[in-house]
C-alpha cells in the first residue's frame, strides 16, 4: 500500500490506545526522573559528608590519599548516574517514536519500506517518518533530541569518552561530563517531546473511542 493512501476508518487506531500509551509514557518518564533525583541526592549527601570529615585531615596524613580516592570514586558514581538517566531518556523517546511508526504502518498510514528493516524501525528514518505523520516539533527541540541520541550512543559504545583535538593538532580522549541541571533539562525535553508525538498521532490519525450507552450510564453512576 502506498504511504499516501488514506486508511479505512476501521483500520485507524482507537483513541483509547493513544491515551493509554500516553499514560504509560508519563509513568515511565516520572519513574526515570524520580529515580535519578533520589540517587543524585544520595551521592550529593555522601560527598558532603566526605568533605565535612576532610576538615580534620592533615596534609601530611595518609588519610588525605584515602579522601582523594574516595572523592574521585564518588564523583565517578555520580556521573555514571547522570549517564544512566540520559540513556534511559533517549531510549524512552526512541521507543515511543518506534511504537507510533509501527502502529502507523499497521494502519496503512506508512509503508513498511523503507522505515522498517528486520522488524526494527531504522533510527535514521524516524524523523522523516514522523514528518509524514504530521509531526512538527520545533527545530530547536529536534536538534537537542538528536544530540541526546548521539550522547546515548557515545555512553553505550564508548563509555562516555570522546576524542578531542588540541590546539596543536594532537588528539586525546576526554570524558563527557554533565551537570545536574543538564540532565533534568534533557528529561523534561524527552517527556515533553514524547507527549507531543503521541498527542499529534492521536489527534490526526486515531478513531474516536465510542462507548455503548449502557457503559456511559454506568460511568456516570460511578462518578456520583
Amino acid at each position: 500500500m502506498r504511504s499516501d493512501t488514506k486508511p479505512s476508518p476501521a483500520r485507524r487506531p482507537p483513541e483509547l490506545w493513544a491515551r493509554a500509551f500516553a499514560s504509560l509514557t508519563t509513568r515511565e518518564g516520572k519513574s526515570i526522573r524520580e529515580f535519578y533525583q533520589q540517587t543524585s541526592r544520595h551521592y550529593a549527601k555522601v560527598l558532603r559528608d566526605l568533605y565535612d570529615s576532610a576538615e580534620t585531615v592533615d596534609d601530611n596524613d595518609l588519610s588525605l590519599d584515602f579522601f582523594i580516592d574516595e572523592r574521585d570514586e564518588l564523583e565517578v558514581f555520580a556521573q555514571d548516574n547522570r549517564y544512566f538517566a540520559l540513556v534511559r531518556a533517549a531510549g524512552l523517546y526512541e521507543r515511543v517514536c518506534s511504537r507510533l511508526i509501527l502502529r502507523a504502518i499497521d494502519a496503512g498510514l506508512l509503508t513498511k519500506e523503507p522505515f522498517v528493516r528486520n522488524n526494527f524501525v531504522q533510527p535514521r528514518l524516524v524523523k522523516s517518518a514522523l514528518l509524514k505523520l504530521g509531526s512538527a516539533l520545533p527545530d530547536g527541540d529536534i536538534a537537542r533530541l538528536t544530540i541526546l541520541q548521539e550522547t546515548r550512543n557515545k555512553i553505550l559504545h564508548e563509555g562516555g569518552r570522546v576524542w578531542i583535538e588540541g590546539s596543536t593538532g594532537e588528539k586525546f580522549m576526554e570524558q563527557l561530563r554533565f551537570s545536574h541541571e543538564e540532565v533534568l533539562a534533557a528529561l523534561d525535553l524527552t517527556i515533553r517531546a514524547c507527549h507531543y508525538q503521541i498527542d499529534t498521532f492521536r489527534k490526526k490519525h486515531c478513531a474516536p473511542t465510542r462507548f455503548p450507552a449502557a457503559s456511559k450510564a454506568k460511568f456516570r453512576e460511578a462518578k456520583h
